[in-house]
């Protein structure tokens, strides 16, 4: 029988640009993206809410930005016609 090699799961997009924030930034984004609100968050991490909503606002606009780049490489890398 002809069993079909699986590779092992690459990680997301997402994944890699949160592994690229600082550790403040991306506990309050894991938090965040497990459900917690700013109230929640503010209570664990020991900071008041405002500032957790402003460090969740400015983890959002860097995670697009390191997405949106790491897409326009990809497509640069891998576009049809390009040497390898």
């Amino acid at each position: 029988m002809h069993e079909k090699q699986i590779d092992p799961p690459t990680k997301s997009r997402l994944d890699d640009a949160m592994a690229l924030l600082d550790s403040r930034s991306r506990h309050v984004m894991e938090l965040w993206l497990e459900g917690e609100s700013h109230q929640e968050i503010a209570k664990i991490i020991g900071l008041p809410e405002r500032a957790i909503a402003l460090i969740r606002r400015s983890s959002l606009w860097r995670l697009r930005d390191l997405i949106a780049l790491e897409a326009a490489a990809e497509d640069t890398e891998f576009s049809p016609g390009r040497p390898k």
